[in-house]
């Protein structure tokens, strides 16, 4: 990537590269990776997939308050997403763990509905 970042493959590259640092649990590391992703190549056919990602990965790290604000917006940008009901569930976890109580409320019930 240092030497051809515009690479045909680096959105590929970028996204392998997160994907290994959220399997070893490194989850700050994993999340700025999949959002850059978000940023750098927003036409990538795993964007979608690296929005959610990187919610999932604040969310096991612990940073709450960022990990809702990414899934609330992968849920508004891509509700068709086959991944929408467990970034609903996660976003509601997060809500209700910083106490965004009528958030969880309602992430909550889109989760039971969708």
């Amino acid at each position: 990537l240092k030497r051809f970042p515009q690479s045909q493959h680096a959105p590929l590259v970028r996204y392998t590269r997160a994907q290994c640092l959220f399997e070893l649990e490194r989850w700050s590391e994993a999340a700025v990776g999949f959002a850059e992703i978000g940023k750098l190549h927003p036409n990538f056919s795993h964007a979608p997939e690296s929005r959610f990602r990187e919610g999932e990965a604040r969310y096991r790290g612990g940073e709450l308050d960022l990990a809702f604000t990414s899934l609330r917006a992968f849920v508004e940008q891509h509700g068709d997403s086959y991944l929408l009901e467990p970034a609903l569930f996660l976003s509601a976890e997060a809500a209700f763990r910083t106490s965004r109580f009528a958030e969880a409320e309602t992430a909550y019930r889109r989760y039971l509905e969708a």
